[in-house]
């Protein structure tokens, strides 16, 4: 009998035993993860204190920046003044926020630009660096020949019997004026060919657009043959300008000139013949006009639109009409309308005055300095602008001679 007492004691404590031992082993794994995430945790600690103070410093600049640029805006911004509104330009702040951190520079809220300082860091280095080798031409005699006004600057680019085709004569004489031109031809990084296409055609041996063709043919060949400029880069690095029409048949008949140089030409629709847009520029397009002449407030204007010529020369013209030929609220004229269009005008303002195309007027008023032409180049204007698109096609590959 005590014998059976002491095993059944002994059997009972066993049990207890693996009870409690199976207990303690169900809880183990989760004693285990926790003490692994409490050690990753303290591991990590620092890195996430020294985080989080950098986003609070970020966040504490990054706001007293915005608020900054703002004030400024309130007070020198010319469409507040002429508007009497504050600058209110959210939704472009919001979107440069939302840039992926890798790409993004800190930029000016209320900005037409995608990205100010990167934009600005390689304009300043253009101004430093970039040359332009002229090709003698456009300094000889009047008298020396027939055809020495095509290569001449225009003596008056303003005359407004100029009109459309100012922007050619205004770079040409802007880019004579400027630090770019180089005297050696071993530091340019662009051949300027200085032939206009306006003075020909308004010249008493060319005017038709196959003279034209043939002479610009001709002009390639002898600077090809007298000077090694072009042979070095098969034309990759010259360039010439034109604001006419015609001066997009210039080139047709030299085949390098039209495949390799770079033309910088008003007429830079995609559609026109004869246009590369991985190597053309587009050259901005101005009427001469007084350069301190005050935009019209919004309020103030009675045409939305404009264009002269036909439809079919520009697609946007094409898109425009699709859009807006069956919209009740715009008022659409071409050829001779029946009644007063001032007064249809008039309601196509007021009906399209919307919060988005005040935005888009503010922008237009930052940006207008960079389609103004000066005859001594001012930094930022249409003749910068133009020489930055020629920096950025910098570094074409040269033929080994």
């Amino acid at each position: 009998m005590l014998l059976w007492t002491i095993l059944g004691r002994r059997r009972l404590q066993r049990v207890l035993y693996q009870t409690s031992w199976n207990a303690y082993f169900v809880l183990f794994p989760s004693f285990a993860v926790l003490l692994i995430t409490s050690l990753a945790i303290l591991s990590l600690w620092p890195e996430i204190l020294l985080l989080k103070s950098s986003t609070s410093a970020d966040d504490g600049t990054n706001s007293t920046k915005v608020f900054k640029v703002r004030e400024n805006l309130k007070e020198s911004h010319l469409c507040s003044s002429l508007l009497g509104l504050s600058c209110d330009c959210n939704g472009t702040h919001q979107s440069s926020v939302l840039s992926p951190s890798l790409l993004q520079i800190k930029t000016k809220s209320c900005s037409p630009y995608h990205n100010w300082e990167l934009f600005n860091a390689d304009y300043q280095e253009m101004l430093k660096k970039l040359k332009i080798f002229v090709y003698p031409d456009v300094s000889m005699n009047n008298k020396s020949s027939p055809f020495a006004r095509i290569f001449l600057p225009h003596p008056d680019p303003t005359d407004p019997r100029v009109g459309n085709y100012f922007s050619e004569h205004a770079f040409k004489l802007a880019l004579l004026r400027s630090p770019f031109v180089t005297q050696h031809h071993e530091k340019a990084h662009f051949f300027f060919m200085p032939f206009s296409i306006n003075a020909m055609r308004n010249h008493p041996l060319l005017r038709s657009e196959s003279s034209i063709s043939d002479f610009v043919a001709k002009y390639v060949l002898r600077i090809s043959t007298k000077f090694l400029f072009w042979n070095a880069s098969g034309g990759a690095d010259h360039f010439y300008v034109c604001c006419h029409s015609v001066g997009r048949e210039a080139a047709s008949k030299h085949i390098t000139l039209r495949n390799n140089a770079i033309q910088l030409t008003c007429s830079s629709s995609y559609f026109q013949r004869l246009y590369s847009a991985h190597k053309d520029i587009a050259l901005p397009q101005v009427w001469p006009r007084h350069s301190d002449k005050v935009l019209n407030p919004p309020n103030a204007r009675n045409k939305l639109v404009f264009f002269a010529g036909r439809v079919q020369n520009s697609g946007i013209r094409q898109q425009l009409l699709t859009l807006w030929r069956n919209d009740a609220s715009f008022d659409i004229f071409s050829g001779h309308p029946s009644y007063p269009y001032e007064e249809g005008l008039g309601e196509a303002n007021t009906a399209s005055m919307s919060k988005t195309y005040l935005n888009l007027y503010r922008n237009l008023c930052m940006v207008r300095k960079h389609f103004k032409w000066h005859a001594d180049p001012v930094s930022y204007d249409a003749f910068h602008m133009t020489a930055y698109q020629l920096w950025l096609r910098r570094g074409l590959h040269r033929l080994v001679t």
